[in-house]
């Protein structure tokens, strides 16, 4: 798993915005949320080019921290236990960092470059072909996963992560989990 001494550059700014999030990212005006994040609009669009953006660079970094390494160097378990630890820490901000929709906005580009994770570590690392059983879980595992993550963080009443690792693991395609259930080369202890 990437492991930081110091997160990159600017991390800190942007969990200073995701933390200004108080009320749903819709109601709430850029200048609102760098009044809050004690920030100027300058440097806001220096690291968002909207603030539905905001979302979305968080579980970029969630994905590089966690799901980009399972199968590659962390097993399933520990890989989906460890990502949803991380997102359940934000859920306050999270609730209501989505838009009203939060299907329509930034979400494309977020699901593709997941396929793409996901096709890297099969083919590059487990050394496996994607046929069209295995393309089919692919694309099913990244749409519902997605949007079972989304009303995880937007519930009123979300479950623990514990609970949601379990329940995530439950539901995804037997075929992609054996795949990835074991690490090809655990990371050594350092």
């Amino acid at each position: 798993m990437q492991q930081y001494i110091f997160f990159p550059r600017g991390t800190e700014t942007k969990f200073r915005i995701l933390h200004s999030i108080t009320a749903p990212i819709d109601d709430m005006s850029v200048k609102e949320l760098c009044e809050a994040a004690g920030i100027s609009r300058q440097t806001f669009y220096h690291h968002f080019d909207s603030k539905y953006q905001i979302a979305y660079w968080f579980f970029d970094l969630a994905d590089e921290l966690f799901a980009e390494h399972i199968g590659r160097d962390i097993g399933w378990d520990e890989g989906i236990s460890e990502y949803m630890q991380f997102i359940a820490k934000e859920l306050p901000y999270l609730h209501y960092a989505f838009a009203a929709n939060p299907f329509d906005n930034e979400v494309e580009p977020y699901l593709e470059s997941g396929r793409k994770r996901l096709v890297t570590t099969l083919t590059e690392f487990k050394h496996v072909e994607i046929d069209d059983e295995l393309s089919f879980c692919l694309d099913f595992f990244i749409s519902h996963s997605n949007e079972i993550v989304v009303d995880w963080c937007l519930s009123d009443a979300p479950l623990p992560p514990e609970d949601m690792t379990k329940y995530f693991t439950d539901c995804t395609p037997h075929k992609l989990y054996m795949l990835l259930k074991e690490p090809v080369q655990k990371k050594q202890a350092r």
